[in-house]
């Protein structure tokens, strides 16, 4: 069993993840469920009797809460963003040497050339799209008047 000490003011984001509200919070991760130790005692061996067995008595937290499930990976990636951000900031000044303002310009011309191409290709899909169903309906109308004109209507 993996056991895992945290420092609560460095590491904010995690403790809001996991919706830590008091010291010492201890959370038993596994096969997608977190369960959260409420056994009163702090001793080892209490803490030991939980982290083999004892767990299942305790209820799991809902799913979308849970860091190990699906959902909560999803959400610590977007808790991450920031702290990945600033890092990859970071190193791009110190590697480049460029200004602040240069590389923040960087930085935001990525999304922006990427809006542009998501733009570009709907934008080519709806017109080629509206291309084909006016073909599709030049030819339903040629064809029905050239029914008309094989077989006009007689009243």
């Amino acid at each position: 069993m993996a056991v895992a000490r945290v420092n609560g003011p460095k590491h904010k984001a995690l403790l809001k993840r996991l919706r830590v509200t008091a010291y010492p919070t201890i959370l038993y991760l596994r096969d997608g469920t977190m369960r959260e130790y409420d056994g009163g005692k702090r001793t080892t061996a209490a803490l030991a009797a939980f982290g083999r067995s004892g767990y299942k008595d305790a209820a799991p937290v809902p799913w979308y809460r849970a860091p190990n499930s699906l959902a909560g990976k999803l959400t610590g990636a977007f808790f991450r963003l920031p702290v990945d951000a600033e890092a990859l900031y970071t190193r791009a000044k110190k590697r480049t040497g460029f200004s602040d303002v240069t590389v923040l310009l960087i930085c935001l011309s990525v999304p922006v050339a990427l809006g542009v191409l998501a733009v570009a290709a709907a934008d080519a899909y709806v017109t080629r799209a509206a291309k084909h169903a006016g073909a599709r309906r030049r030819q339903r109308e040629a064809g029905n008047h050239a029914l008309e004109r094989d077989h006009p209507h007689r009243d």
